[in-house]
């Protein structure tokens, strides 16, 4: 015989009375709980303000749920449950990848679930504390519950009058504190790291603006109209190249210089061939983000496009390439074979879908090949040994069919977190001075993220050989997509907060060829930059949007971010809608970026001039 949880009927109408007052309790308590899991430390300092409009943000999806369901048992049960389990979706989200779920994520799941393996799940102190509070609020709501089911239920009319009250509340509240003209939270979205939105303004309510973002795919400049496209068609122009080298590209996981942020000393020189390397350019490349988000560099790196009009997407994911003119239509244009390979599966950020869409010529993936080849532990990850090795072949098999010019861009996987997977006695780069107040966590990771960088050096010592000699002209560039999600926990240089977060978005690039090169340091660019700077260099033909971004725009504005800001070639920040001596620079360029992306691929802008 069931028993059933009896209470006292003056208690259960008094507690049924009160709902809300239990519903307000539990949105503080949720509040303290995410910022906890946030890992944000300072959130008592973040003002009275912003802390009732966190409590505020939990309190409506409560009523929410309360309109729908009647009750506010339910209610804060599944706001309880829901809540603790983004908590610790979150902490180990940050864990592992230093950033926070959000719904950027949402198309990323499988992604998400194919690296899961690379990670250790632990259950630390604060996951067990989050679940212990989530059972504890869920119990107390089925207490609510039990107090509330009891009570008479609502006529049609009163359901009506809930949900209208309600409907009126939830306007009210989100047009005072998120849309209307002077609201409390910024709208500004993401800067250069997550944390400044994320620890100022709260988890719940940057997400609620991240959320926004993230419904508005592609941004309309300000200012924008066709008439501004004319005036680009008619001022600008595209240039016709001298040569037709082939091209190889290779956009390495995670490759990164740790000087940029802090000093140290090895036991042995990690990349002994990329310092020596001659005929070469080099610099760096301002990357969206940071520790994460390749499918975001590898956007930027292939079209030319800045994330500026693409805020809060998962391009791949989000965007139809097949819409885009991108260095694959400017170099098919002229002649090229083109090729794509990353020795992972394609289902990656829809790569399989993505690669195609963009008309490359040819595409592998880890399933494709035969040959790739792992270290020790980290059997997740294809070495660059074999993965160069394989792009050779690639590009023989390619040759041997047809001779003309060849592009082969290829994503990389060995340099992938985590790391401190290999036993120590295996991993030949060791830090021997410098970073002694490291814990011996930390330096284990180190330890085997240096001996990936110095197999890196290895394999690319190997490839540049092959190409040495080869009696074909060819143009290799190499740069990274960010860098590792251990890098935010080694800055020991005194930098202000602007120089370490454009450190920590720069990866180096090299850009080498066997024909003879101008050598020079390029300094810091954009990733967007990087493709027609290589091309110029290359000397083939550009398109407009292409030579614009190479020339004149590298010029004076050498960094465009995806954090709302450039930086000119003096490196002073400025805001997109700054009014100074490069604004109708800037204008032009996000003018030509928009046409691009609105399915405009074969408008002269994004062509290359008749040979």
């Amino acid at each position: 015989m069931k028993r059933k949880l009896r209470i006292p009927e003056r208690t259960a109408v008094r507690v049924a009375r009160m709902g809300w007052l239990f519903a307000l309790l539990f949105a503080m308590i949720l509040f303290a709980v995410m910022e906890i899991a946030n890992r944000n430390e300072g959130w008592l300092n973040m003002g009275w303000k912003i802390i009732c409009v966190n409590i505020g943000t939990c309190f409506a999806v409560m009523l929410v749920l309360w309109m729908v369901t009647g009750t506010w048992g339910i209610s804060c049960g599944l706001t309880a449950l829901l809540l603790t389990i983004f908590g610790v979706v979150n902490l180990y989200s940050l864990e592992f990848r230093q950033m926070l779920i959000s719904t950027r994520d949402i198309h990323n799941v499988r992604t998400a679930w194919n690296v899961l393996g690379a990670y250790e799940i632990v259950l630390n102190k604060r996951v067990i504390f989050l679940f212990g509070i989530g059972i504890i609020l869920i119990l107390a709501a089925f207490f609510l519950w039990c107090c509330e089911r009891g009570r008479k239920k609502q006529g049609l009319k009163q359901i009506l009058l809930r949900s209208v009250g309600v409907c009126i509340c939830l306007v009210l509240f989100f047009y005072s504190c998120y849309w209307g003209k002077h609201p409390v939270i910024s709208q500004e979205g993401l800067g250069w790291t997550w944390e400044s939105s994320y620890y100022s303004q709260g988890f719940l309510a940057a997400s609620v603006e991240v959320a926004r973002q993230s419904f508005y795919k592609i941004e309309k400049p300000e200012g924008f109209d066709e008439e501004q496209i004319e005036q680009c068609r008619q001022e600008l122009k595209g240039s016709k190249g001298e040569k037709d080298p082939d091209i190889i590209l290779i956009l390495n996981e995670s490759w990164y210089d740790f000087s940029l942020i802090t000093d140290f000393q090895t036991n042995e020189v990690v990349q002994p061939f990329l310092d020596n390397l001659d005929n070469c350019i080099r610099g760096y490349a301002v990357a969206p983000g940071v520790g994460g988000g390749t499918n975001s560099s590898e956007y930027e790196l292939l079209t030319g496009n800045s994330l500026q009009l693409l805020q809060g997407i998962t391009p791949f994911n989000s965007l139809h390439m097949d819409e885009e003119a991108t260095v694959v239509t400017i170099l098919k244009e002229q002649g090229y074979e083109t090729t794509a390979f990353h020795p992972a599966p394609g289902l990656n950020y829809s790569r399989s879908i993505a690669y195609p869409d963009m008309d490359f010529d040819h595409i592998y993936f880890e399933e494709d090949v035969e040959g790739l080849e792992y270290w020790e532990q980290r059997v997740s990850f294809a070495t660059d040994a074999s993965n160069f090795s394989i792009l050779r072949e690639l590009y023989e098999e390619n040759l041997a069919k047809e001779n003309k010019p060849q592009f082969l861009y290829n994503l990389t996987i060995q340099n992938h977190g985590g790391y401190a997977m290999v036993s120590a006695d295996k991993v030949p780069i060791q830090v021997i001075d410098g970073l002694s107040d490291m814990d011996e966590w930390k330096l284990f990771e180190m330890n085997e993220y240096l001996s990936c960088v110095h197999m890196t050096d290895q394999a690319f010592a190997e490839l540049i050989q092959y190409y040495e000699e080869s009696e074909r002209p060819v143009i290799v560039c190499m740069v990274g997509d960010h860098c590792p999600t251990i890098a935010a926990d080694f800055v020991r240089k005194d930098l202000t907060e602007e120089e370490e977060q454009l450190y920590l978005h720069s990866t180096p690039f090299v850009i080498w060829s066997n024909q003879e090169l101008e050598e020079e340091y390029a300094g810091f660019l954009g990733m967007s930059h990087l493709m027609p700077f290589l091309l110029k260099s290359a000397g083939v033909s550009l398109s407009p949007y292409y030579r614009y971004i190479a020339e004149d725009l590298k010029t004076d504005v050498p960094i465009m971010t995806s954090f709302g800001l450039y930086l000119d070639r003096d490196g002073t920040q400025h805001s997109y809608g700054d009014n100074n001596a490069y604004t109708k620079l800037v204008n032009q360029y996000l003018y030509m970026e928009y046409w691009n992306l609105t399915n405009h691929k074969t408008d002269q802008l994004f062509t290359v001039p008749e040979v």
